[in-house]
């Protein structure tokens, strides 16, 4: 993952693993960042950091076999073979990342949501999550960000054996401390990089620091397979999640009984997600009427809409003891029945989940 570009007396020089080189001279090692996609216009920046005291990681870097020309390399193991590269120092900054040869992408989910995530060893976890009925959404997971407050810069880098690639700047972020997230477009635009064999990289000031960047790259080494097996998850998540479909109200004209075709098909998603979760123990369907016409016609025509929702239900496949079905006439308005608006919301059925546990009698 490094191309020596110069040797020179007892130094050894070459390209290290995303956007930055190394000097090993005398037991020292001295970073020099050059800036990455959307930092540039930037100066070098470098510092010394000794061999053995900081984590510097898995450095990977080629000697030429002879003076010139174009030769074989060899890989030279050694310098602190540890999983991750991540080298710090007060100038340059943090930069974390996955060796190539332990990079890593893990999927797990169900019907309700499903998870795509790399782990970037001495950090945290970049996590790609789409919940059933939600867009896929993006964030980094870590006990210490070390991010400060300002742009963070999302970008598609070429991975170390590809250099002659050119990257490209994916979108801007406004990090004010509290956590980072991305939305479906960006999130999106990360995949999409990732699939096409881009590292993605995640940059911004560095805490307690005039001019150091933290750099955090997800490494697009083995995340084809483990991106097939996440889209294959979301193909069987649910249409919509408990929140989204825990409660529904229907809303009538005077007089009206009838579901109204607009609103069937969140009907139907009801009794999709109900028989995809096992967890929902009750559906309540309770019915209710404005104030207007004498008590006892409120009371049937509240039954009747109630009713009516609740034979839809079984029709559509939710089981009929599951069904708690109620009517109370005007007794429990939504609002005061003190115009035709608030009539019109009090004229309603109301369909509600639960989760609670179901308790049998003791005979």
């Amino acid at each position: 993952s490094a191309t020596v570009f110069r040797r020179a007396g007892p130094s050894l020089r070459c390209m290290c693993q995303s956007s930055g080189r190394v000097i090993v001279r005398e037991g020292m090692i001295r970073c020099i960042v050059t800036p990455s996609v959307g930092e540039r216009g930037s100066m070098n920046r470098s510092s010394d950091v000794r061999v053995g005291r900081y984590p510097v990681g898995m450095i990977r870097c080629c000697a030429r076999m002879n003076h010139g020309g174009v030769t074989r390399a060899r890989s030279l193991w050694g310098l602190l073979g540890t999983l991750a590269f991540a080298w710090s120092a007060a100038a340059a900054g943090l930069q974390f990342g996955s060796a190539l040869e332990h990079s890593a992408w893990a999927v797990r989910g169900d019907n309700q949501a499903c998870v795509l995530e790399h782990a970037v060893p001495v950090y945290g976890t970049g996590r790609f999550r789409h919940e059933a009925g939600a867009d896929r959404t993006f964030g980094l997971v870590s006990d210490d960000l070390r991010f400060d407050v300002g742009t963070l810069i999302v970008a598609a880098e070429p991975p170390p054996w590809r250099p002659h690639l050119a990257g490209s700047r994916l979108a801007d972020l406004k990090y004010q401390g509290d956590g980072i997230a991305v939305d479906a477009a960006v999130a999106s635009r990360m995949l999409t990089s990732l699939t096409r064999g881009y590292d993605v990289q995640l940059s911004g000031p560095l805490q307690h620091s005039v001019s150091g960047r933290v750099r955090v790259r997800l490494s697009a080494t083995r995340f084809e397979p483990a991106y097939r097996e996440f889209v294959a998850c979301e193909a069987q998540l649910l249409p919509a999640s408990f929140a989204q479909i825990e409660r529904l109200r229907i809303t009538y004209a005077s007089g009206g009984f009838v579901v109204p075709a607009s609103l069937t098909q969140k009907l139907e998603r009801i009794s999709v997600y109900v028989g995809a979760d096992p967890t929902v123990t009750r559906v309540y369907v309770d019915g209710h009427t404005d104030a207007r016409g004498l008590a006892r016609d409120n009371v049937s025509m509240s039954r009747k809409r109630a009713e009516m929702v609740t034979r839809y239900l079984v029709a559509t496949g939710v089981p009929d003891d599951m069904i708690v079905t109620r009517y109370h006439g005007s007794k429990y308005p939504a609002v005061p029945n003190t115009n035709e608006r608030n009539r019109g919301l009090n004229r309603r059925t109301t369909v509600r989940l639960t989760k609670e546990p179901i308790v049998e009698a003791i005979a």
